[in-house]
């Protein structure tokens, strides 16, 4: 799907196809950067409170069995996941060898406030990715932007920064 968009995007007269960037907020930015490493026309990553891990290395055995069981599971704030084809794919992707491969530049944006996304997920972009990497930590940011009055402005705004110095 990422790719689609992408290549239609690319066909527009004020796009320059070889030079996006792609923005992902929690699992997509996952998509994101696993995307990334396969399409050249990337050439910068932004992540707001991203998730970076594998599926399979935040979910406990007992709760992937339970799910596999029954067909699907509960998660974030009650949402089903049915386990085939989501988890079930889910299973497939190994994080930290595509991170490896990451040569882009990647900007996060990771909330001290976000309960669902540890900040520790950046960490391992900086630990893994071959590309320059910044990371900036909001206090009062929480995963679904919320925090102090003005906090979704300053997002854009260091989105913005860091997109003007990678593209240009």
């Amino acid at each position: 799907d990422l790719k689609i968009v992408i290549d239609s995007l690319a066909k527009r007269e004020n796009i320059d196809a070889n030079n996006i960037a792609l923005v992902g907020h929690s699992q997509g930015f996952y998509v994101a950067f696993m995307y990334a490493t396969q399409d050249r026309r990337v050439k910068a990553l932004i992540s707001w409170m991203g998730r970076t891990s594998d599926f399979k290395d935040f979910a406990s055995k007992v709760w992937l069995r339970e799910a596999k069981r029954k067909g699907y599971t509960f998660f974030l704030d009650g949402y089903t996941i049915l386990f085939d084809p989501y988890i079930k794919d889910s299973m497939k992707y190994n994080s930290e060898n595509t991170l490896s491969k990451l040569r882009t530049p990647v900007g996060m944006i990771y909330g001290e406030a976000d309960d669902e996304v540890p900040i520790e997920e950046g960490f391992r972009v900086k630990k893994y990715s071959k590309g320059k990497t910044e990371i900036k930590i909001m206090e009062s940011l929480t995963h679904f932007f919320t925090g102090k009055q003005g906090i979704q402005n300053e997002v854009v705004e260091i989105t913005n920064k860091w997109l003007k110095k990678w593209l240009s």
